[in-house]
């Protein structure tokens, strides 16, 4: 009776120091996971901007004025193609002031690729520079003011007789992309 006493002790404690084992070792992963989660969040580099090779900051470092700016601008602008976007989830270039929408990841790890001007809109984009005489002609019966576009980052879609680039927000140093979609005049 005592021998089997004992043995069902000590089967009990194996048991148990088992489950301990298994329970320490995923605590001790959980603690390493938790640590590692912040290290990562905090240590990450910023994006480079395909504009400038210039470092890319996040859309929450903008003031809530310049945020209530950029708005009030995109709804001004006549076409849906332009509508305001989530600030929070944009990246902005330091060094020229363009703002890139969707410019973050669901981890909120800057992503701008030199592909952004297709993400953002679809399109065959090639630079304005880069047309012929005949196209540029084309376009602009579709579009006879190019005011407000920095012809230097002005791109166009030929085939769909539209017009992508950047515009200087009034007010603040920003600058977003705007799309312009053929209607003839």
């Amino acid at each position: 009776m005592e021998q089997s006493f004992w043995s069902d002790l000590e089967q009990f404690g194996n048991a148990y120091g088992v489950l301990f084992i298994i329970l320490m070792l995923l605590f001790s992963g959980g603690i390493g996971f938790f640590f590692w989660a912040g290290w990562w969040k905090t240590n990450r580099e910023g994006g480079v901007s395909p504009i400038t090779g210039g470092e890319l900051a996040t859309g929450d470092l903008l003031t809530f004025d310049s945020v209530q700016k950029v708005r009030r601008f995109l709804l001004d602008q006549p076409q849906p193609e332009n509508a305001p976007f989530e600030t929070t989830q944009a990246v902005v270039c330091r060094d020229s002031g363009c703002l890139f929408p969707r410019g973050r990841d669901a981890f909120g790890v800057i992503r701008v690729r030199a592909s952004y001007l297709s993400k953002y809109h679809p399109g065959n984009w090639v630079p304005w520079d880069e047309l012929t005489s005949t196209e540029k002609e084309r376009l602009l019966r579709y579009h006879p003011s190019l005011h407000g576009y920095d012809k230097k980052m002005l791109w166009a879609d030929p085939f769909k007789a539209a017009l992508i680039g950047w515009q200087s927000v009034p007010g603040t140093e920003l600058r977003v992309l705007i799309v312009r979609i053929g209607l003839k005049s």
